[in-house]
């Protein structure tokens, strides 16, 4: 199948009907005396183009036209799709390669993102702009979608990004997620695309967080680079703790940059707050003996849950991928 563009599934046209009456006013004068504010307003003619109503009126709705128009799509993206044999599931990778990439031979570094329903568009931009100011070096985006209604996206989500179960036994197939982005995913991009197959980065934010650091902790070496935001460590009480008894990327060089919203710090989960059980988590990963794994971890002021995107994802990009390669 070739590629297409990518249009953004949840931009519709919508028309909004606007009934309104224009009401005129006359002032009542006061029984025993005349009041100076009570003066008939003047009554100009009124013209009307053709569709239009006089005030007062109202068009009946089955003579407004209802228009479509083409969907925004973003320049120089491609849409693919691959079939999982590992889940069963159909999965839609939206691809956005460096520019010149057609005219040139170099392989590039790829960052895998999740989410990629809401955020690609944004991801996609915040890379091109760190390019251009030499920054990050030269990077293929593969986002991972389902292409669904908004619904939807959220139910999948949280059965992909959860490692095990929720408390009401919901989702928990993160692990069958984890290994067709390590048995399929990675080999077909590589098959079609250049790239480094020793330079991969994750993005994930709240149980794409969660996801990211089941990645680290579970399979060392599978991402040699992670972008994790606001991860959702309390889903499950905690259960993602139970792997740091395991190796956290000690075999070879891996970056981490977290960060969590000042503004995550209800005590909702057992008594904790997302900041706190970040800080638990940064703390136990820096205990681990001869590790490569290298930090970096912020708790961004002023910042919430939804809005740490963008100045999450731009800080740890550029931790991510030090200026001097």
């Amino acid at each position: 199948m070739s590629p297409t563009p990518i249009a953004s599934s949840w931009i519709r046209p919508t028309v909004f009907i606007l009934a309104s009456a224009l009401m005129l006013t006359v002032g009542i004068a006061s029984a025993d005396e005349p009041s100076p504010q009570a003066v008939p307003e003047a009554k100009v003619p009124v013209e009307t183009l053709p569709g239009e109503t006089m005030p007062g009126e109202t068009m009946p709705v089955e003579t407004l036209p209802v228009e479509t128009f083409p969907e925004v799509t973003i320049r120089g993206s491609q849409h693919r799709q691959l079939e999982s044999q590992v889940n069963g599931h159909v999965y839609h990778l939206y691809i956005k390669p460096p520019r010149g990439y057609e005219s040139r031979t170099e392989r590039y570094s790829v960052l895998y993102v999740l989410d990629a329903e809401t955020n690609f568009g944004a991801v996609s931009y915040i890379v091109q702009r760190l390019i251009k100011d030499r920054l990050i070096p030269e990077t293929l985006v593969v986002g991972i979608a389902y292409d669904v209604s908004y619904r939807d996206f959220y139910r999948l989500r949280g059965r992909d990004l959860t490692p095990v179960p929720g408390s009401q036994g919901e989702y928990g197939e993160g692990e069958r997620f984890r290994d067709f982005i390590e048995t399929e995913l990675f080999p077909w991009v590589a098959k079609h695309y250049r790239v480094k197959e020793d330079d991969r980065t994750l993005y994930g934010h709240s149980l794409g967080g969660l996801f990211g650091f089941y990645a680290l902790l579970s399979r060392p070496g599978l991402f040699q680079r992670y972008v994790l935001l606001s991860p959702s460590l309390w889903w499950a009480d905690k259960a993602i703790f139970q792997h740091l008894g395991k190796p956290t990327g000690a075999e070879s060089p891996t970056r981490l940059y977290v960060a969590t919203g000042e503004h995550e710090n209800g005590k909702h989960h057992g008594g904790q707050s997302m900041v706190d059980q970040h800080l638990e988590m940064v703390e136990l990963l820096h205990k681990v003996p001869s590790s490569q794994l290298r930090i970096q971890s912020e708790i961004l002021k002023g910042e919430t849950h939804r809005t740490i995107f963008g100045t999450g994802l731009t800080r740890g990009l550029r931790f991510v991928y030090p200026r001097t390669q």
